[in-house]
């Protein structure tokens, strides 16, 4: 009696168990033929979807809108056929994952846009619960995929019942199976890093728009915008305050607008001045807000000229600034400065010809801009070269040091690509993102000019008083 009970118990699970492996399956490939066919009767839908998404190009974008919608038909009739469903639910494994990954990086991003798993008509807005369906989606084709692979079969006939386990995967579902992850590869890589540089452009143009608020907080406040200092062999004195009588630059003047306090009064002062040690610790200090992330350099750096610098000391390494003031459309020479606080024979450089935002003692005010806020450059990211020629040429100087080639950049000549050492030199704004470099300008704006701009156009850009105006809408992003 025992015996046949459990015979009996056996037969209602192995029932059970593949009534709902196989209702799993039907499910699963239910869904992805009606996404298929959706997609299908309206590809330009399809597409928008896709591109939404922002992680592929657009090329790739439209090839994808084609190819997806195919293989959601191939893997739905492939899981009802026999032998082709082992090899179709690890592709559908492999399809629902790189959606997951793209919704929870969406998501991530805050991007406020509609999954597209059934067309943009379909309000369907990433959160959440798209998330959650496309983990349980992803979950159901695991455990098929399981099932079938190492679980009984999906059929019950006394053939298959003494069998506890199916045979090896075969040769063709092998090719079939790699062929497409090679095709889902190929597509995904190029989109993730792609991906990651958008998220290092977004994060540089916030640190830029910080940087112009800063500056804008500075005017509010002291009724003009930073000064750049005395010159290179100067740092910042907090106790000195702000404009002419400030030694230090415009980066060490708005250190305190940008909740950068502490090191603002980390800074040497008239009767506190650092010794070596003490210096060389605080120029190590880095700011992340004047650094652009996609540039493939350490934050801290060596130094090739060292400097001894006042109330400071020589320095060895210090941190890297990515970004430049706007000195103007006509470039100078820097200067050393005073040989003290109280040298009255040392003769301060003309600034009557600089046409920027900061320059040598500058109190620029609002009323100096004449253009317009909206169409003047306050500052942006500064070129540089590659590799060993990187040390010296413009990431020489400490952040708080005074006047020098590394605080300012002019419009003499359009942006330029990192790395580019025939048209790129220290008093050129450039970047190490492909398609232009970042700006911010003096009403907190930001804005990515193409290094294609033509040269005497970018040159207005520099000049805050030259009585031009243009159409931003035509040169900037």
């Amino acid at each position: 009696m025992g015996t046949c009970w459990n015979a009996l118990r056996g037969a209602q699970v192995t029932w059970w168990y593949t009534f709902l492996l196989k209702f799993a399956t039907i499910v699963l490939a239910t869904i992805l033929m009606v996404s298929g066919v959706l997609h299908l009767r309206n590809p330009p839908d399809h597409f928008v979807s896709i591109v939404n998404y922002q992680f592929i190009p657009v090329v790739a974008a439209e090839t994808l809108s084609l190819l997806l919608p195919i293989m959601h038909i191939a893997c739905g009739v492939g899981m009802l056929i026999g032998e082709l469903a082992r090899a179709a639910s690890i592709v559908a494994c492999f399809v629902f994952g790189t959606y997951l990954v793209s919704q929870i990086a969406a998501f991530a991003y805050g991007m406020q846009i509609n999954c597209g798993c059934f067309g943009t008509s379909h309000l369907d807005p990433i959160g959440w619960m798209t998330i959650a369906r496309t983990s349980i989606l992803l979950g159901v084709a695991i455990i098929i995929v399981y099932a079938l692979n190492f679980r009984r079969p999906l059929d019950s006939s006394p053939q298959s019942s003494g069998r506890h386990f199916r045979e090896g995967v075969t040769i063709i579902e092998l090719v079939v199976v790699i062929g497409i992850i090679g095709i889902l590869a190929s597509l995904t890589l190029p989109a993730v890093s792609a991906a990651r540089e958008r998220a290092r452009m977004v994060q540089c143009v916030n640190n830029l728009r910080q940087c112009g608020q800063a500056a804008m907080l500075h005017e509010s406040a002291v009724r003009f915008y930073p000064s750049n200092g005395w010159g290179y062999l100067w740092v910042g004195l907090h106790d000195r305050g702000f404009g002419a009588k400030q030694p230090g630059g415009w980066l060490f003047s708005i250190l305190p607008f940008i909740e950068q306090t502490r090191l603002y009064e980390m800074s040497p002062t008239e009767s506190r001045r650092h010794s070596r040690e003490q210096f060389q610790s605080y120029v190590r200090m880095s700011v992340d807000t004047f650094l652009c992330p996609s540039r493939p350099v350490p934050v801290i750096n060596p130094v090739r000229e060292p400097l001894d610098y006042h109330f400071g000391g020589t320095v060895v390494d210090l941190a890297r600034v990515d970004f430049a003031v706007n000195a103007g459309d006509i470039s100078w020479e820097t200067y050393s400065g005073p040989a003290s606080l109280t040298d009255i024979h040392y003769v301060w450089p003309s600034t009557s010809m600089a046409s920027g935002m900061s320059f040598v003692r500058s109190e620029v005010k609002q009323s100096n801009v004449l253009d317009g806020a909206s169409q003047v450059i306050y500052c942006g990211e500064k070129w540089a070269p590659r590799g060993e020629q990187y040390l010296g040429n413009g990431f020489n100087q400490p952040l708080t040091a005074g006047e020098n080639r590394d605080l300012h950049r002019f419009t003499v000549g359009p942006p330029v690509g990192d790395g580019d050492s025939q048209l790129g030199s220290i008093s050129h704004f450039g970047s190490s993102h492909a398609n232009g470099c970042n700006f911010v300008f003096v009403d907190g704006a930001t804005h990515v000019i193409s290094y294609s701009i033509h040269p005497a156009v970018f040159s207005k850009l520099g000049n805050k008083g030259d009585g031009q105006s243009l159409d931003l809408g035509g040169i900037v992003e």
